[in-house]
């Protein structure tokens, strides 16, 4: 019974919920019949609004206007096509918001912005105003008619601005240019007229000239022919005095040739035994500890090298002179340099009892590019000159700059100033005109006392010629002389501060693994001063005399190592080398050339034959062994300590593209090299390692690739085995730089 009641109740409460929704339903029936009602009322009115907007938008597209519509604000709302051309815009909506301040410069778009304010406080317009308008984009100037009134709602309440206007800038520059004309015209015209009267005049006097002209007619032929018969004789004359100007220029040439050939001979047969001399020195001084022996030892030494810095004095002043010196280029730290200098003269100072002072200005860049090896030859060269004719006070170095940059780029550069001033004997002024000369020295009794050639000076203000810079001069007699230097235009290196530099390491540190070379060389002293230089070592050493023996044995033995004197007998270097390269079995090993040429012709030869490298002679133990470690493995004894400190890289300035390429570059290709030398450093690796960073900054132009690139080739010449492990260390924090732009 219960259940059907349930039943029962459940139903009758469905009807009830049915009725209502029919209720609602029958509601929204007769509001949807209404809104079609109203809309069939008003569809001719809906219609119009869309032909309305259409016609409205077709009038914007099409009219060649600038027609726009602002807020209160002054800010775009609405513009023609027109308008969002004149500023190079696509699209409406890159003009919404913007103001005049956008658009043109802040006094026009100032003024603009104060008058759309007045109007709408006042509902005043104003009808074709002609404006000067300087555009922001590509700072371009145009002139406009414009028309502006009050923008007002249904109500009449102003909510804006709208305005019309026209570029008239042909028109007003066709206007300018026709007054221009007009100016021309009347200024041609009273020309004109005074032209006329002045031909007038000349015509008049050209018809008494006629006459005068006839009569001397007669006497011109006469001296026509005399004329003909001088110019006969003249040109007889100018063929001979160029053909004994041939011959002058003919012999200077030759007188030249003769000159550097009789250079070259002297310094190849001078250096040759200076090569023994000097390494024999070295031997012997590391052999014997007795005192006396030493000092006999030195002396010889020191006389050797006089010798050859007064070679080297003669040849740089005849390479000089025949425009055959180059400037190098280099960064150099200059704090560290102008300390080195006075570490240079240290002992001569306290020797002489004289005070030395080295004054650089404070905030000097910390690095510079420069020749750094002609520079220091141009300080010790004054500065030696100073100490040697100062027989009591001082000795000043003063560093100064201003700085300055250059035009089209971003390099900062300095203008470096050096004072070198003394306190000593000074010097007369009729010797002040002529010491720059050579072999010049200041009197008879000078040169007793202060030995010298009288080169140094001579070679000193060519060598700053040459870097572009002057050298000015002020002294009097027995009251000191001041050298000033001024270099211009020096670039500041934009790098990194580098640490004090490491101490380099012996080369009695070197230990090189066992490794078979062979010297070539017909000389027997070269022969046994190599031998000297390497008989603790446990390197194979082979000898031969001249290059045929040399080929031979270089055939049976296969060493690791090749060094050829240039000049031998039978079979020269370059014939050598030749036959090596041929040969499949001996093309891949390195071939050292040893010489003693120093002329840029012979030097420019022996690197163009495909020579490893040249070693120079006379050369010293040390530079013997920085030679050997580029083409052989070795290790150094003791620990070494290769500090960990981080580089103050600059930021990188590439493009995205740019910098992804180069990290690239870094990490794919570079890093597997630079992991191995995390273990052996080959000299030779590491600085084809370093001239593919150099290279790279060609093609991208980041600030830290190509000094990072230098400071590695540097330590590579310099055998700075300690700073090169160092640096090779800082290899990831050039990648990570890089990386932080990403």
């Amino acid at each position: 019974m219960s259940t059907k009641s349930n039943i029962f109740n459940l139903d009758t409460e469905g009807i009830d919920d049915a009725i209502k929704l029919e209720g609602i339903l029958g509601k929204l029936r007769a509001q949807s019949k209404e809104a079609e009602d109203l809309i069939a009322e008003n569809q001719d009115f809906f219609d119009g609004l869309i032909l309305d907007r259409f016609m409205f938008d077709a009038l914007l597209d099409n009219i060649p206007d600038s027609v726009y519509f602002k807020d209160r604000e002054s800010r775009m709302a609405k513009a023609s096509k027109c308008m969002l051309s004149e500023f190079g815009m696509t699209s409406a909506t890159e003009l919404l918001g913007k103001t005049d301040f956008y658009f043109h410069d802040p006094v026009h778009a100032q003024k603009a912005f104060d008058d759309e304010q007045r109007m709408m406080q006042s509902g005043l317009g104003q009808i074709n105003d002609i404006e000067k308008q300087v555009r922001v984009k590509g700072n371009k100037t145009v002139y406009m008619t414009a028309t502006k009134l009050p923008l007002k709602d249904n109500n009449g309440n102003i909510v804006g601005v709208f305005g019309i206007s026209r570029n008239i800038t042909d028109l007003i520059q066709a206007k300018e240019a026709l007054s221009i004309l007009n100016k021309e015209l009347t200024t041609t015209d009273e020309e004109l007229r005074q032209n006329i009267e002045e031909l007038e005049a000349v015509q008049n006097e050209l018809f008494k000239q006629k006459e005068e002209l006839a009569s001397k007619n007669s006497t011109i032929s006469i001296q026509n022919r005399k004329l003909e018969e001088n110019s006969i004789t003249l040109e007889q004359k100018v063929l001979k005095r160029t053909h004994e100007l041939k011959q002058a220029k003919d012999r200077a040439e030759e007188s030249d040739k003769l000159k550097s050939t009789f250079l070259a001979n002297m310094s190849h047969e001078i250096r040759t035994p200076m090569n023994a001399i000097l390494g024999f020195t070295d031997l012997m001084l590391n052999m014997i500890d007795e005192s006396t022996a030493k000092r006999y030892l030195n002396a010889i030494r020191s006389s050797g090298k006089s010798l050859l810095n007064l070679i080297n004095d003669i040849l740089d002043l005849s390479r000089i002179e025949a425009g055959k010196l180059d400037i190098h280029y280099e960064i150099v730290e200059t704090y560290t340099f102008f300390e080195e200098i006075r570490a240079i003269f240290k002992k001569q100072l306290a020797e002489a009892n004289l005070n030395f002072e080295l004054q650089i200005q404070d905030k000097m860049p910390q690095g510079l590019l420069i020749d750094e090896t002609r520079f220091r030859q141009i300080l010790i060269n004054i500065i030696g000159n100073a100490i040697k004719f100062t027989p009591k006070g001082y000795v000043k170095l003063q560093v100064s700059f201003e700085t300055k940059y250059q035009k089209n780029t971003s390099d900062e550069t300095i203008d470096l100033k050096i004072q070198i001033a003394d306190s000593g004997i000074g010097m007369s002024k009729e010797f002040q005109k002529r010491v720059f000369e050579s072999f010049t020295q200041q009197d008879d009794r000078s040169i007793r006392e202060h030995e010298g050639t009288g080169l140094g000076l001579a070679i000193t203000k060519r060598l700053i010629e040459l870097m572009n810079g002057e050298i000015e001069l002020k002294s009097e007699l027995n009251n000191g002389t001041t050298f000033t230097i001024s270099l211009p235009n020096i670039v500041v290196s934009q790098f990194f501060i580098l640490e004090k530099e490491t101490p380099k390491v012996d080369y009695r540190a070197i230990v090189f693994e066992p490794a078979t070379i062979l010297i070539a060389d017909d000389a027997e002293f070269n022969r046994d001063y190599i031998q000297g230089i390497l008989h603790n070592t446990p390197l194979n050493v082979i000898f031969a005399e001249d290059g045929e023996i040399a080929y031979n044995r270089i055939l049976e033995l296969k060493p690791n190592l090749v060094l050829t004197d240039i000049k031998m007998p039978k079979l020269n270097g370059f014939g050598l080398l030749k036959k090596l390269r041929q040969n499949p079995d001996t093309s891949s090993i390195p071939v050292i050339a040893i010489s003693a040429a120093v002329m840029k012709e012979e030097q420019a030869e022996i690197e163009k034959s495909g020579f490893s490298t040249l070693l120079n002679k006379p050369f010293e133990i040390h530079e013997f062994y920085a030679l050997l470690v580029k083409y052989l493995k070795y290790s150094v004894e003791g620990a070494v300590s290769v500090p960990q400190e981080n580089l103050s890289f600059i930021e990188a300035r590439l493009s995205p593209k740019q910098n992804q390429e180069l990290i690239h570059i870094l990490e794919d290709e570079l890093m597997q090299i630079w992991i191995g030398f995390k273990e052996h450093q080959p000299m030779d690796e590491v600085e084809a390692f370093a001239n593919k960073l150099i290279k790279l900054s060609e093609q991208y132009p980041d600030p830290n690739l190509k000094p990072y690139g230098m400071l590695l080739k540097n330590a590579v010449n310099e055998f700075d085995i300690v700073n090169l492990l160092k640096y090779i260390n800082y290899y990831t924090q050039l990648i990570d730089i890089l990386k932080k732009e990403i």
